[in-house]
């Protein structure tokens, strides 16, 4: 999992981790070559993003669709500051976003979507973050709760579907952990 020139860090959630393991090298090169003029803090960090539950780890987003891991992190800390206003539990349970978004997906390939499928989706949609070949991810407001949501895709050698209720502070101090160390990281 982790090769040489690699370095691992890990948000743990009660259900799951989210393991993302950032090439240092390619980070280092990629934050070389697209750092704007005059910024000296910028990185781009290239990594894959693995689940690990129940002693299984699986790969989860590929190092080729991640984008700037950065990015990504950031992306999650703005859904969890500033969530959506849309009330989740008006459309879903709790933990099920992935599977409605893989029933219309399969309905939308039998030609089977009504209307009313077609506006969910698109409030469900405001909640994806990560949305790769072999997984996705959503972070959402249900209730009081905030949720994050994995599942992989059907392409995925690995089928999982798996949900965590965050604490808000003790996810974003992960984050901006990992940001930190990534920083540090890819430093020269």
């Amino acid at each position: 999992m982790i090769q040489p020139g690699s370095k691992k860090y890990t948000i743990d959630l009660s259900t799951f981790c989210l393991d993302f393991i950032v090439d240092v090298e390619a980070s280092r090169a990629q934050s070389k070559a697209l750092r704007p003029p005059g910024v000296s803090n910028f990185v781009f960090a290239v990594a894959e993003i693995w689940i690990r539950t129940g002693g299984q780890t699986v790969l989860f987003v590929e190092q080729w669709t991640v984008g700037n891991l950065v990015e990504v992190l950031n992306a999650m800390v703005r859904q969890v500051r500033e969530p959506s206003d849309v009330a989740a539990e008006d459309y879903i349970p709790m933990g099920g976003w992935c599977e409605w978004m893989k029933g219309y997906w399969k309905r939308l390939e039998a030609n089977a979507v009504k209307a009313e499928d077609e506006q969910t989706y698109d409030i469900l949609r405001k909640f994806l973050l990560l949305d790769d070949p072999l997984g996705c991810v959503a972070l959402y407001k249900h209730g009081d709760s905030t949720v994050i949501e994995v599942c992989s895709q059907d392409t995925a050698s690995v089928s999982f579907q798996l949900y965590s209720i965050i604490d808000k502070d003790k996810f974003l101090g992960s984050i901006h952990e990992v940001l930190r160390n990534i920083q540090r990281g890819t430093e020269r």
